[in-house]
């Protein structure tokens, strides 16, 4: 791996590199002129800009967008996938996949790429409709699964083993509970669902058992995680009222199974993260992104005076000004190798890695990372 020039990290005169020995980091950003005001205009796709890719403090990649170029500023519309940066627009006919700046795909009908992985030597793509409600499933840009009223999980592609998964469901009508799916290396199965069942929040497919995490009528407002084989149960005690929103199932190396749960309380979000079935880690509406690995949490919160501070593990660190800096994508928090890595941008922008500070210097903001092993 190559290796970065040393930095200084604030406060005792240690030392790093941008990524760890271990690791290829990979960093994704915008990059506009000095003298625009980023951070203040609503109308930025129309500013000419930069699509950058960094490997450690490295420019790997630089091209055009904004302006006349159909590419966008939009974080979700990029995303890095083993080292390569892939974009995606749509044209008044289709949709167009960019691999570093250059074509790699392209189809009919509008989508935004909700997904892109590789599996077998082929691009795997799930797409959302720009017309409406739906999905295609693509492989090389064929479409293999299009569903028009059917809804996502997230980001939907997970693996189990050696196999590509990922699950939709289909809102019930006429007091019919609604349908979950899972999708097995492009093979489509309905699961069974329990009459009482009035959403469904995620699934997932963990050593061949389907876990299924899901709203019951006249139940309390936490979810029910049921498994096949096997039953159900709901979670734990944490009963904060109001609407629970954004709830996914998350696999903890070595750890077993946690889930992510946010209740909309009073115009805030609660985030809470179930260890297991009663253990609960609570963060306040004041965190702005939660991640876990290996039975330890991470998470990003504004203090109640204004300075944004990480905590690992429960240690905190970073105490800065949250207006000197800010998250644009969940993508840029993460943890792996037992590090938390967040990429964070301002006026300055910084990569910050178990305590140690990285600048780096262009104008502009990260859209994303990818830490490869």
């Amino acid at each position: 791996m190559d290796t970065d020039p040393p930095v200084l990290q604030p406060g005792n005169g240690g030392v790093g590199t941008a990524a760890a020995a271990d690791t290829s980091l990979y960093l994704s950003a915008i990059e506009y002129d000095p003298g625009y005001d980023w951070a203040r205009d609503t109308a930025s796709w129309t500013e000419p800009f930069r699509v950058l890719l960094f490997k450690g403090r490295d420019r790997m990649l630089s091209f055009p967008g904004g302006g006349d170029s159909p590419v966008r500023p939009d974080p979700d519309m990029h995303r890095i996938v083993d080292g390569h940066l892939y974009s995606d627009y749509s044209t008044p006919e289709g949709t167009v996949v960019l691999r570093d700046g250059e074509p790699f795909l392209e189809f009919d009908g509008r989508e935004t790429i909700s997904d892109l992985v590789f599996h077998n030597g082929k691009a795997h793509t799930i797409g959302r409709r720009r017309d409406g409600e739906g999905f295609s499933y693509r492989i090389n840009g064929e479409a293999v699964i299009e569903r028009k009223n059917a809804c996502l999980f997230g980001k939907p592609f997970h693996t189990d083993g050696s196999t590509l998964c990922f699950s939709y469901w289909v809102p019930g009508r006429d007091d019919n509970p609604p349908e979950p799916w899972l999708v097995r290396n492009g093979e489509p199965q309905r699961l069974e669902t329990d009459p009482s069942v009035s959403e469904i929040h995620d699934i997932r497919s963990v050593g061949g058992t389907v876990y299924i995490l899901e709203k019951r009528i006249g139940s309390l407002l936490n979810p029910f995680l049921r498994s096949i084989p096997g039953g159900s149960f709901p979670l734990g005690s944490a009963e904060f009222g109001g609407d629970s929103v954004n709830f996914r199932i998350l696999e903890d190396a070595g750890n077993g199974l946690r889930v992510y749960g946010e209740y909309r309380l009073e115009g805030e979000t609660v985030k809470v993260l179930w260890k297991d079935e009663c253990s609960i880690v609570r963060f306040g509406p004041c965190t702005k992104a939660v991640s876990q690995e290996h039975g330890l949490e991470g998470s990003l919160t504004v203090l109640d005076d204004g300075t944004i501070s990480l905590y690992h593990g429960g240690k905190p660190g970073l105490n800065q000004p949250y207006g000197t800096y800010r998250l644009m994508d969940p993508d840029c928090f993460q943890m792996h190798g037992g590090r938390l890595w967040a990429a964070l941008s301002g006026d300055s922008n910084i990569l910050w890695r178990d305590g140690m500070i990285t600048p780096f210097s262009f104008h502009g903001y990260f859209m994303g990372m990818e830490i490869l092993p």
